[in-house]
């Protein structure tokens, strides 16, 4: 499950772009524990060595980490947050999601395509893809 999400992970912390590229840290919004230790070792060391920007994380749990960007809403405390579909909506409907400008993004022409009955757009055009992994015995 963590495999699939490492491409969007590369995709949202590069589409940040260089205007935030600044001395100031990425922050981005995870789940504690594997989730947290397996995107710093294969998308936040990378993005450090690539940028020179560090990446920190805030963990917690996905209501808890909602709760606070409701509350941060006008001064965001994040950068990057991983979310689940249903919460993403959450986030989309409270206007707490950035709508990206592809055309601000220099390496937009390399995101893969996505099909667009997986994408949720917003009134807003914020956007939030859902993904679903399962596994069977």
């Amino acid at each position: 499950m963590l495999s699939r999400a490492m491409p969007l992970a590369v995709v949202l912390l590069l589409a940040v772009g260089p205007a935030a590229w600044a001395a100031e840290p990425l922050v981005v919004s995870v789940w504690g524990g594997n989730w947290k230790d397996t995107i710093e070792r294969v998308v936040a060391k990378p993005f450090t060595a690539k940028t020179g920007i560090p990446v920190e994380f805030e963990v917690g749990g996905t209501i808890d980490r909602l709760a606070k960007a409701r509350v941060a809403k006008g001064s965001p405390l994040v950068d990057v947050t991983f979310t689940t579909t249903h919460v993403g909506r959450l986030y989309i409907s409270d206007g707490l999601f950035e709508r990206l400008d592809m055309a601000k993004i220099p390496n937009a022409k390399e995101i893969a395509p996505r099909p667009s009955a997986a994408r949720t757009t917003s009134a807003d055009g914020s956007t939030c893809t859902p993904s679903s992994t399962g596994r069977i015995w």
